[in-house]
């Protein structure tokens, strides 16, 4: 009697170990997640946090979405317009050029003229206008480093010709520059101007 039990216990063995794996998995694969397990996890959380909303008085915009759908990427940021800041700045004079050759003599009476217009340009776009002091100094602080030129041109003055420095922006009116530093860097570009 006791050889048959034991002939059938041997043989439930395989039997036992099949139904274990079939609810455990091998213990060296990994076990597979059926996306019917996901959305219904998703489904249940989803169910949770509305609740959980809703008994703690808040609004459940936003958690309202379907399970189903993937998660969509963020929108891209939109393209800076702005002009970046930084520790630059662009200064100088507008000057009286008397003998008309570019360079400022304060000796020889050449000095500032005040109330002219400076106009500061970023990407070909005016981000910063300046009239001159007394002294016809001008002051654009704060500027950063761009990989776009940034422009420091005089509006010129009817009964004036500008005599200084050679233009290379706005139409001649200015001078354009990089900014690409990490020590705090001046534009510096004094415009003479001549009586006519």
């Amino acid at each position: 009697m006791r050889v048959p039990v034991l002939v059938l216990a041997l043989l439930a063995l395989p039997l036992a170990a099949g139904v274990a794996q079939n609810r455990g998995g091998n213990s060296g694969s990994k076990s597979k997640v059926r996306s019917s397990d996901v959305a219904s996890d998703c489904k249940d959380q989803q169910a949770a946090a509305l609740a959980r909303a809703e008994a703690d008085g808040h609004s459940p915009y936003g958690l309202d979405k379907k399970c189903d759908d993937p998660v969509p990427p963020p929108p891209p940021p939109p393209p800076s317009d702005q002009p970046p800041t930084g520790p630059h700045e662009a200064r100088g004079v507008v000057f009286e050029d008397i003998d008309g050759n570019g360079a400022q003599d304060m000796f020889a009476g050449e000095m500032g003229l005040a109330g002219w217009s400076v106009q500061l340009y970023w990407n070909g776009q005016l981000v910063g206008t300046a009239t001159t002091d007394a002294d016809g100094m001008y002051l654009f602080p704060n500027l950063g480093n761009s990989d776009k030129l940034w422009s420091v041109c005089v509006v010129p003055q009817a009964g004036y010709v500008r005599t200084g420095p050679a233009g290379s922006a706005c139409n001649g009116d200015g001078t354009a520059y990089t900014l690409k530093n990490t020590v705090p860097t001046q534009l510096r570009t004094n415009f003479g101007e001549m009586l006519q």
